[in-house]
């Protein structure tokens, strides 16, 4: 990877900066110099506006007047409607906050979506004998940006300009904008969005380390390595831990059924063995319990504690915190531009561990999260062993969920969800009934930032082999929000003319 959630929409000194001919009035918006009481706007004819005062401009500029909205939006802005669902026009004493030409940020927070900014401009001079005129705004974002200006014809908005890059300093967006068209009575209405990378256009492959910023590795289902082929697991441990480096390797993920038989200590001992060569090369990873583990509905648990407990990864700098001695935790790992929260249910979620994952997630609302599970859903898509209560109840009232991973059952598929306005991968992978108890196979995350996806491969260290299953089912790609979970919008200049 070359993000509800909570998102940031930082405003700037917002400057804007009209210029007529070769007079120039300046307007620093949102500054206290010697402000006047704010006065009613002259809105265009015909058109609706909140109640809600400008903010003049000082006398030594002229009548200009200048309006911000904030807020949020998932999907597309409503073209067809000057105001945003949501919006809020900033508070009078948030525009007093902002007092010079300096970095002092008027910030707004939002969950799970990406912020915007819609900005009316009265000019005390009529352009209307202009044809055309400059708009430019520099700023800073660390996503793409779309530039609207309301067409008063139309009746809609229409896009001036799109930007990739993200987070610059002196960024800057220009388009000429038809003043017969965008202006009326004086006004320009302009709205700034960040929007999410479009990445639909990246084919599968299996990309060289230059292809991507980061990996996680994932491994499921090792119980018969375990029990009958030691030798097997050893070598997936020993292959990510020697490519940690040249792969990029920044965290392992277990979904359990560590062994076959939870009461058989020489299966725990050869599970112990190959989980410690990841250790050694001081690779982060994280285990949960599965079915297997615990002996079925015995829920027995002494085996996993005793080996994969709380004691064997407390003290570790990515180990969060656990419920009743690592039958569920958390980790907490930083890669790229990104922070995540990765989360592990023990097998049989209950009520008592929803309650302890949603405090978790709440603690963490800017860490892209990834939960992983024993067993949550199969490859018809029917969720099972309380999958239906995570997505419920853990998933889709916490927006930094994007991806849910698990074995369990013999098969693969990927489903991708839309909820609301964000859309989450759950990943089921497993390999267990293949010949020698899975044949080595595992995955590979690898995220592409600067694309904003993440390619999928299946490999066995075992077989030199990659894909066990159908190629398409094996080897594919996710687009992903590259961007860290909170977005950033700042606005330093808003100018007309040239």
């Amino acid at each position: 990877m070359k993000q509800r959630r909570v998102m940031k929409l930082w405003v700037s000194v917002l400057t804007v900066v009209l210029v007529i001919g070769a007079s120039f009035l300046t307007y620093y918006g949102l500054i206290g110099i010697n402000p006047k009481p704010p006065v009613q706007q002259n809105v265009p004819e015909g058109e609706k506006s909140p109640a809600a005062s400008p903010v003049k401009v000082p006398e030594t500029s002229g009548d200009i007047g200048l309006k911000v909205w904030t807020g949020k939006s998932g999907g597309s802005i409503q073209a067809k409607s000057v105001q945003q669902p949501g919006e809020k026009e900033i508070n009078p004493d948030e525009y007093e906050k902002i007092t010079a030409l300096e970095k002092n940020f008027l910030i707004s927070e939002a969950s799970g979506q990406l912020p915007y900014q819609r900005v009316d401009i009265t000019l005390k001079n009529d352009l209307s004998a202009e044809g055309k005129t400059l708009f430019q705004w520099k700023g800073q974002s660390n996503r793409p940006i779309s530039l609207y200006a309301w067409d008063y014809k139309k009746g809609q908005w229409t896009k001036l300009e799109y930007r990739m890059e993200r987070e610059i300093d002196g960024q800057t967006l220009q388009a000429d904008m038809d003043i017969p068209s965008f202006f009326k009575n004086k006004t320009a209405r302009i709205l700034l969005k960040s929007v999410a990378r479009n990445s639909t256009s990246i084919a599968a492959k299996i990309p060289k380390p230059g292809d991507y910023d980061y990996t996680i590795a994932w491994m499921t289902d090792t119980q018969y390595y375990s029990d009958s082929y030691p030798e097997i697991y050893t070598k997936i441990t020993r292959y990510i831990a020697d490519h940690k480096k040249d792969k990029k390797i920044a965290y392992a993920i277990h979904t359990g059924d560590l062994v076959n038989n939870g009461d058989q200590k020489e299966e725990w001992t050869a599970a112990d063995k190959s989980m410690k060569v990841l250790d050694e090369a001081e690779v982060p990873y994280g285990v949960l319990a599965g079915n297997h583990d615990v002996l079925f509905d015995k829920l027995d648990y002494t085996n996993y504690w005793t080996f994969f407990g709380e004691k064997r990864f407390k003290g570790r700098t990515y180990y969060g915190g656990s419920m009743k001695n690592n039958k569920n935790h958390y980790d907490l790992i930083s890669a790229g531009s990104n922070q995540f929260i990765i989360l592990y249910f023990g097998w049989k979620v209950d009520e008592e561990a929803i309650d302890w994952a949603n405090k978790a997630l709440k603690e963490y609302p800017d860490r892209k999260a990834i939960l992983c599970l024993h067993s949550y859903i199969a490859k018809q898509g029917t969720y099972y062993d309380g999958g239906g209560q995570v997505m419920e109840k853990v998933i889709k009232p916490n927006e930094n969920v994007f991806m849910v991973t698990c074995g369990h059952f013999f098969g693969t598929q990927t489903y991708t969800r839309k909820i609301n306005n964000r859309t989450v991968y759950e990943l089921f992978f497993n390999t267990q009934s293949a010949p020698e108890g899975g044949e080595g196979y595992f995955r590979l995350l690898h995220f592409d930032e600067q694309n904003g996806v993440i390619y999928v491969n299946t490999y066995s260290p075992h077989l030199d082999d990659y894909n066990y299953y159908d190629r398409e089912k094996d080897q594919f790609v996710l687009p992903f929000d590259s961007a860290p979970q909170k977005a950033k919008l700042a606005t330093d200049l808003v100018k007309i003319g040239g």
